[in-house]
């Protein structure tokens, strides 16, 4: 049965992203007291798809310009132009993507193009090298045909592993010449995947499915000696955000760690913890969850809102839960049970998101059943504990003046993704009341007060 989890996992590795809204220029008085006109950056937002498990042997044209369903989603949420209708000489950014998988080349490549896609397929027997090839290879071509100045990239699943080739390789120049603006990571495959990573699990696979190129290239080992990490001097001037999600479906991942003794937030296909970088050279990078599976993230209206936000935004905020004081721990403290395992889940809702793209989701939610919460073990009633947990960290709409969070804290009494264990008749959690708040977009620190417990929350600005 494993082995036909683990095939399932490596066969659902598709899907999506999201744009910008348009610009105007800027117009100022020089010291003169003439009016001047400071041109805003055209820019182009490159989709870059993710993992298909026949790829690697597709045939056909790759690098032109393409489209789908993640084109048209776009589209409806930035109200941008493709490549296909836009305006050449009124346009301030453009959707577009491009097909990585196939064995011809386009025809806007010269002979030259040919021979690096021949030597570098060569040299790393194809795989994410040849794939960042090629899409570099189609920015340039793109921002030439546009006249774009900037380019903005979208990529999710294993279409990340092929931005980070392409950016800490400096293919085309894209990166050493500043061209790439924004980078959001949907998902990826960032540090590499924990299925494609297991040799046990990987050699189990073998004999139904020989393995290819695309997993060997997803492999921990592979992507830690052929890349450096967020430090690479070529994020410098990059501004990255990541989204990522925590909802095990099916249960397939969490079996296979399981199997291993460990459990970890998943999304059925890829850890949460491999979808980021922590930290990242000059910049804070935004980083989002949300709780779905990894293929159902292509149909949440509040990730495209929110992957919207970020491409079109210049606000971006960060909300923390500092501490907690718990008045009534929901469990019994004695010499067998010493402590109360706590957590606080949060949902975070704009109605400004909800006026510009008529979404009511949430924008941010971080769920108990997730398993990435900050667990703090309680010893007594009416203990403060420093929690230090994110709540949301990420782009808002300019004009947006507040954010509505509701949280809840729970007592956990049987969650093994949160290694709690205790025997109980009644549910695996415990409410210690829900908090809906609003709060307002002034950096702060701000009360809230459920029915069993009291905070304090920290709204800041992130430059």
């Amino acid at each position: 049965m494993m082995i036909y989890r683990a095939l399932f996992i490596l066969s659902i590795f598709l899907f999506m992203g999201c744009g910008s809204e348009d610009g105007k220029e800027s117009r100022d008085l020089n010291s003169t007291g003439v009016e001047t006109v400071e041109k805003v950056p055209r820019e182009v937002t490159v989709y870059i798809h993710g993992y298909d498990k026949d790829g690697y042997k597709k045939r056909g044209v790759y690098g032109d310009t393409s489209t789908d369903m993640v084109i048209d989603n776009l589209v409806e949420f930035t109200d941008l132009p493709t490549m296909y209708n836009f305006d050449k000489e009124n346009f301030t950014n453009i959707i577009t993507m491009t097909e990585y998988y196939g064995d011809e080349a386009p025809a806007y490549y010269i002979q030259q193009d040919i021979d690096d896609i021949e030597k570098v397929t060569k040299a790393h027997g194809g795989g994410i090298p040849r794939y960042a090839t090629i899409v570099a290879k189609f920015i340039k071509h793109v921002m030439d045909e546009s006249g774009a100045d900037e380019v903005n990239i979208v990529s999710a699943s294993m279409g990340s592993l092929v931005t980070r080739w392409l950016i800490e390789k400096d293919i085309e120049g894209l990166a050493s010449s500043k061209k790439i603006k924004k980078w959001l990571s949907i998902e990826g495959v960032i540090r590499g995947n924990y299925v494609a990573s297991n040799s046990i699990v990987m050699g189990l696979i073998d004999p139904f499915e020989k393995q290819y190129i695309d997993t060997k290239h997803m492999d921990y080992s592979w992507i830690n000696k052929n890349l450096a990490d967020a430090s690479h001097p070529n994020y410098k001037d990059i501004f990255m955000g990541f989204i990522g999600s925590t909802h095990d479906k099916d249960g397939y991942l969490d079996s296979l760690l399981t199997v291993n003794g460990q459990l970890q937030a998943n999304d059925g296909v890829q850890l949460l913890k491999d979808t980021k970088f922590i930290s990242t050279p000059n910049h804070t990078p935004t980083y989002t969850n949300f709780y779905q599976d990894h293929l159902g993230i292509k149909k949440d209206r509040g990730a495209w809102a929110g992957a919207a936000t970020f491409l079109s935004s210049k606000k971006h905020v960060k909300i923390t839960l500092l501490n907690a004081k718990v008045e009534n721990l929901h469990e019994s403290i004695y010499f067998l049970n010493k402590r109360a395992e706590i957590v606080f889940e949060s949902r975070v809702f704009s109605s400004k998101v909800y006026e510009k793209f008529g979404v009511e989701d949430a924008i941010s939610e971080r769920i108990v059943e997730g398993g990435a919460l900050n667990m703090v073990k309680y010893s007594k009633k009416g203990e403060n504990k420093f929690i230090g947990q994110t709540l949301f960290n990420d782009f808002v709409l300019d004009d947006e003046a507040e954010l509505s969070l509701v949280i809840e804290g729970y007592e956990l009494d049987k969650f093994v993704i949160y290694g709690v264990r205790e025997p109980s008749f009644e549910s695996s959690k415990s409410s210690l009341g829900k908090v809906e708040i609003e709060i307002p977009l002034r950096e702060g620190v701000y009360e809230v007060t459920g029915k069993d417990w009291y905070g304090k929350i920290e709204m800041e600005f992130i430059h």
